[in-house]
């Protein structure tokens, strides 16, 4: 067989025949339903028809066929289907075996960075290990967890018969294995083409000609796209993670890293920084779990990556762009403490921004960044700058933003001028508008209705890094109105650093009247203050 050469068949799947069995009136078996799925996908990526085979045929573990070994070097990539059942069946992994060693007389094990074979993980992989050819090849699992705890917790598996849900998880699943080969298939055919030429002009040549490159030329540009560094995610953010890779991907930019993150500290800062250096903008997922740590260290991989981004900081062509969702509660201390880290380092206006915000919005500001469009410059209050009345920002979460009209009522006939939180726009235009209200405003009225408690500390830690937003002077007044549904996170809430204002009953003038004072009088003290000086 020639070192490089064309192939009849696209794809061989490698299963156990135990995990193709259908689940009660179910007429076909998962294996089944993914390999139809990826030959419709494939094909179309391909732009042509994909040859897939498996073999149907159930025998006993010590039965190789002949045919799968015949096969094995006419096969461009093999997709591994791991399950615990898998891991147990000595045929499965001699047919890992087989495609390894076919596959270095056929083109290679490995063309550039990617490998031949991809790992399926249909079950968790309790109970076992992997063949080691696995370790360096990025997986694709096929459940998930609701339950942080992976260890104790139940998966919830992706297919067609488990719910809509899961149903549009597989869907999603598979056209990420699907697009992925699709590249590596699109990179084997172009090197086959190149061997085939050089081939022919060496047989046609009258004398021998230089020696000719069978470098791939597709492979070369797929180097030169602009890249961006997704950093691995703890599992309960895997699904956000593949969504935002799916959409860079069909961006046309390269995504990174493309193989498993090392095991130990120092290959794993080797690694990070490689990467990071041949990107732009890194985008760091952060949620309620730590994750996994290094064999040798106790910091995880995502408080990893994230700090050797954040060494890029003062690198103007460099930014980084964190995300937490709007609802995080982490439990565990180290993630709590990595989460109020983040909040209180996040630089104001520098090349580094931390978003809680929905997962679309976040997407955008990821291609607002890579067009190299920054947040919106700070515009002035649209409210009269020269009048004196002090001016009180209510801040609100935007979908409690309905609910705070009474307040912003009772503080107008109070004589304060009162300013809002901007009602639409983007994230960074949000933002924008929220350091210029924090910049320009006498008094800061914090409005907690429905949002997450983390959304309630961001607040505060802006107050706590507001002179960075060019303010000037002290607030004359800040608090925290708490309101809505009583909970116990909202009954035991403190501060040392506003008034806290607790109000779980009606609303009334007089009620509020009586609520505020507090504030109010911190609000009157300091005009009366300026009033003083003035004359």
């Amino acid at each position: 067989m020639s070192s490089h050469c064309d192939f009849d068949y696209e794809v061989f799947i490698s299963y156990a025949h135990l995990d193709n069995k259908p689940y009660l009136d179910a007429k076909k078996g998962w294996v089944t339903q993914f390999d139809e799925l990826l030959d419709i996908l494939l094909g179309e990526y391909l732009g042509s028809e994909a040859k897939i085979w498996r073999d149907n045929m159930l025998r006993n573990d010590d039965v190789f066929a002949d045919a799968i070994l015949m096969n094995m070097p006419r096969t461009a990539v093999m997709i591994s289907i791991l399950s615990p059942r898998y891991l147990k069946s000595e045929w499965c992994l001699r047919e890992v075996e087989a495609f390894c060693k076919a596959a270095e007389t056929s083109g290679g094990f490995r063309i550039g960075n990617k490998m031949r074979v991809y790992k399926i993980i249909k079950t968790p992989l309790r109970g076992g290990d992997p063949p080691e050819v696995f370790k360096d090849v990025l997986g694709y699992e096929f459940f998930r967890y609701k339950d942080a705890d992976r260890d104790s917790g139940r998966p919830e598996p992706f297919g067609v018969e488990y719910g809509d849900e899961a149903k549009k998880l597989f869907l999603d699943k598979v056209g990420d294995v699907a697009y992925d080969i699709a590249g590596l298939i699109e990179m084997l055919r172009e090197q086959a083409a190149t061997a085939a030429a050089a081939a022919a002009q060496q047989k046609n040549a009258a004398t021998p000609p230089p020696a000719v490159s069978l470098a791939v030329p597709a492979l070369a540009e797929r180097e030169e796209r602009p890249a961006v560094y997704l950093a691995e995610a703890t599992p309960d953010l895997n699904i956000q993670r593949d969504n935002i890779k799916r959409d860079l991907l069909q961006r046309n930019y390269r995504v990174l890293p493309e193989e498993p993150l090392p095991a130990n500290l120092q290959d794993l800062q080797r690694a990070v920084r490689a990467d990071l250096q041949s990107c732009a903008l890194s985008v760091h997922l952060v949620g309620d779990d730590y994750g996994e740590c290094p064999v040798d260290d106790n910091l995880s991989y995502v408080h990893w990556q994230n700090m050797l981004a954040a060494e890029r900081e003062t690198d103007p062509a460099f930014s980084r762009l964190i995300w937490m969702p709007r609802d995080t509660r982490p439990v565990e201390v180290r993630q709590r403490r990595l989460v109020k880290e983040l909040l209180e380092s996040s630089p104001v206006g520098g090349n580094s921004d931390l978003l809680q915000t929905s997962l679309e919005d976040f997407k955008t500001a990821i291609q607002d960044r890579l067009k190299g469009e920054r947040r919106n410059a700070p515009r002035p209050v649209t409210l009269d700058d020269e009048d004196d009345t002090p001016l009180v920002y209510i801040v609100c979460d935007r979908p409690d933003a309905a609910t705070v009209g009474v307040l912003a009522d009772y503080l107008y006939s109070a004589g304060y001028r009162v300013a809002l939180p901007e009602p639409g726009g983007d994230e960074a235009s949000a933002r924008a508008d929220h350091e210029a209200k924090l910049k320009t405003c006498d008094g800061v009225l914090i409005y907690w209705h429905s949002a997450p408690k983390l959304w309630l500390l961001t607040k505060l830690d802006d107050l706590q890094k507001i002179r960075g937003y060019g303010r000037t002077k002290n607030l004359s007044g800040k608090a925290v109105y708490v309101t809505g549904e009583p909970t116990t996170e909202k009954e035991r809430f403190r501060s040392f650093d506003a008034l806290v204002i607790k109000n779980f009953g009606e609303s009334s003038l007089a009620t509020l009247e009586s609520l505020l004072a507090p504030l109010v009088a911190q609000l009157e003290s300091e005009r009366g203050e300026q009033a003083r000086e003035n004359f």
